[in-house]
């Protein structure tokens, strides 16, 4: 990426050679001088944050903008916001209503598919005759089309079907005025969120914009019929309408960009460099299933790549449940995506605690990041619904990161799935994680087999019960003859037995809730 910025250096110093010889056309490499030197500096930036690693010497920060929670679509905006609280994350997918709460004082939101707040995208094919003269325009001359000779409904280019008669549309990023009039009302949005809060007296800043299925070709999907001759739909691309990468368009309508590709790196593009003027610190981020099937084979083969650089995610959230997000070699050889950019979100660990310890473990001893998108499990729409297991499991690789715990020792025990660190432990059994910035250790006991280290240097001051959204709730556990017990006026029932510093289950009715213990320095 360094490669990449010399590049644009060298063309500024070029057009500075012509300034000088060409001073009739002046204006003219001026302008240029100026387009070259703002992308160069935008550039500069992006790869600035992703030079190599140092393994071990980290220096992350808590605001690091990859201390991210986005998977609680259409969840509670105020559970999610107490659990990103409980859990020190400061960056969150946006939910309705945020900018009202005092939760969000202090974070920043990401606005998740933002196009689709700025049109009227879902059909229902069975009221095709309901929807009105303007309606039919709009999407007839904004969406793509797969079919311009077919009569409204079916000359619409389909997205993805929420029932087997209504689906989303896409916006026909072919056309220039689309992207401009979406871009405008996306900044508009966000600013508008951001303003409100400032009014209740939150400080409430975008941080950035998070796209599912986020490859050039779209998200579109197609009907084919199956061995039986059932119709079945699966995702496709436009040629599997045209035959190439480009849609048609109805008589009036100007395809600015020869290629739907084109147009939506343009769309990522004119959004990070419009939003930039309000909100400078603006990140793009990807979620594909397969970082490389669905994002970065896409970007390799362009070109014209160098046009597009401000269209590059800073982030790449994988959703598949696998270790691709850090060992395919093909998404990392070019050197535009740097496994300190790669987060696992995957949603399909809810009980399969082996994977999720593979998958986490290879994230965090590469240096990559793990987060939630969309959902957090299948079905599951708040954080209260979610195992307490996987709540905390899944912010291994981040929390190493936060905590600027060296990769030398992070430690995979794979024949007996275990992880190991001196700020996290994640076995079958049990999972414990020192919260970045403090002196809390958060645990759960999964089996009755579990156990957990204290920290080396630190001994356990007090232990707090915690809510399905992580807050503490009832009195500290008491203390005494080697067991915490409850510290409630009619129950002491004992809870945990501390042994040469270590933690182990007395009680099975602690299995898979969530504890916190804070720590103190020893004297040792």
């Amino acid at each position: 990426m360094r490669i990449c910025c010399q590049l644009f250096f060298v063309k500024i110093a070029r057009l500075r050679a012509f300034l000088r010889i060409d001073t009739l056309k002046g204006t003219r490499y001026l302008g240029l001088m100026k387009q070259y030197t703002y992308i160069a500096a935008m550039v500069m930036s992006v790869c600035g944050a992703y030079a190599a690693v140092d393994g071990e010497h980290l220096n992350y920060k808590l605001d690091d903008f990859r201390n991210y929670f986005c998977g609680s679509w259409g969840g509670s905006a105020k559970d999610i916001l107490t659990y990103c609280n409980n859990m020190g994350i400061r960056h969150v997918g946006y939910s309705s209503g945020m900018e009202n709460l005092k939760e969000a004082d202090g974070m920043h939101f990401y606005m998740i598919d933002p196009e689709y707040e700025t049109y009227k995208r879902t059909i229902d094919f069975t009221k095709a005759d309901k929807y009105t003269k303007e309606e039919i325009y709009a999407w007839e001359h904004y969406c793509a089309l797969k079919d311009a000779n077919a009569k409204f409904p079916n000359n619409l280019a389909t997205g993805w079907f929420f029932t087997p008669t209504r689906c989303s549309l896409i916006l026909d990023y072919q056309q220039q005025r689309v992207i401009d009039r979406t871009v405008n009302s996306i900044v508009r949005i966000a600013k508008g969120i951001q303003d409100r809060a400032a009014r209740n007296g939150i400080n409430f800043k975008l941080g950035g914009y998070h796209w599912d299925v986020p490859q050039p070709t779209g998200d579109f999907y197609g009907e084919i019929k199956g061995k039986n001759g059932a119709i079945m739909r699966r995702q496709v691309e436009p040629k599997f309408w045209t035959g190439v990468d480009s849609l048609p368009h109805l008589p009036g309508v100007i395809h600015d960009f020869d290629t739907f590709s084109e147009g939506r790196l343009q769309f990522y593009k004119q959004l990070r460099l419009q939003s930039q003027k309000i909100f400078p610190n603006v990140k793009l981020i990807m979620d594909p299933a397969f970082c490389w099937e669905h994002w970065q084979e896409h970007i390799e083969k362009r070109k014209d790549i160098d046009k597009y650089r401000a269209a590059l995610p800073d982030f790449i959230t994988e959703e598949f449940k696998s270790t691709n997000y850090v060992d395919d070699p093909r998404v990392f050889k070019s050197g535009l995506v740097t496994k300190d950019m790669m987060a696992t979100s995957t949603f399909q660990c809810w009980y399969d605690v082996k994977q999720e310890l593979i998958i986490l473990s290879a994230g965090a001893l590469n240096g990559a990041w793990s987060t939630f998108f969309g959902h957090m499990g299948i079905g599951s729409k708040n954080p209260c619904d979610v195992p307490a297991r996987l709540k905390l499991s899944r912010y291994l690789a981040t929390w190493e990161n936060l905590n600027n715990t060296p990769l030398s020792k992070r430690h995979y025990d794979a024949k007996n799935f275990a992880y190991s660190s001196p700020t996290f432990q994640y076995t079958l059994d049990a999972v414990a994680g020192v919260r970045p910035g403090t002196n809390k250790m958060l645990f759960v006991f999964i089996t009755p087999k579990g156990k957990i280290t204290v920290p080396q240097g630190y001994k356990i001051a007090k232990i707090r019960v915690l809510d399905k959204l992580f807050t503490p709730i009832m009195k500290p556990l008491v203390f005494s003859d080697g067991v915490f017990r409850l510290n409630e006026k009619d129950s002491k029932v004992p809870l945990f037995r501390l042994k040469d510093g270590v933690l182990t289950s007395c009680n099975n009715a602690v299995l898979n809730d969530a504890f916190m213990a804070e720590l103190e320095k020893t004297n040792k």
